[in-house]
This record gives structure tokens, C-alpha cells and sequence, in this order.
């Protein structure tokens, strides 16, 4: 693996934890919620499309195979195997 990709990686998991840890922030916020949590979410979705588009990742950001279940918000892969 070369080191952008694991840095992009290690990025995507480090964010997930962040909205992890600051969920209950979150949600205690009226709505829509507290914004530096949703710009997270933003920075999310962009690591994780450059994942796919740049390094044609076509799994999980976890080497598990699976985002954990304590993620506040799991990976596209993830997401499409619990609606399947």
C-alpha cells in the first residue's frame, strides 16, 4: 500500500472516530445539529470519494472488512451491505 493511500485511509477512520466522539454534541445542538459535525461529514464523503476515484478502493476504509458498529457514520461500502 502505498503512503497517499494509507494516509487517505488513516484519514477517513480518524474522521469517523471524530464524529464518534463528538456525537452526543451533536445531537444535544438544536437542528440541524452542531455544524462542525456536519462539515466532518463533508470531509467524510471526499476522502472517502477519493478513495474510490483516485485509488479504486472498492471496500471498507477498515482492514476488517467492515466499518464497527460504533461508527456514527459507516462508509458507502458498509452502508450498501446493511440496505442489501
Amino acid at each position: 500500500m502505498n503512503d497517499s493511500l494509507l494516509n487517505t485511509s488513516t484519514r477517513a477512520r480518524e474522521i469517523q472516530c471524530w464524529l464518534r466522539d463528538h456525537l452526543d454534541e451533536h445531537m444535544a445542538s438544536p437542528a440541524p445539529g452542531h455544524p462542525e459535525w456536519w462539515t466532518y461529514v463533508d470531509e467524510f464523503e471526499v476522502v472517502e470519494a477519493h478513495l474510490q476515484e483516485v485509488f479504486h478502493v472498492d471496500g471498507c476504509v477498515w482492514d476488517e472488512g467492515c466499518c464497527p458498529e460504533w461508527v456514527a457514520v459507516t462508509c458507502a461500502i458498509c452502508e450498501m451491505k446493511s440496505d442489501g
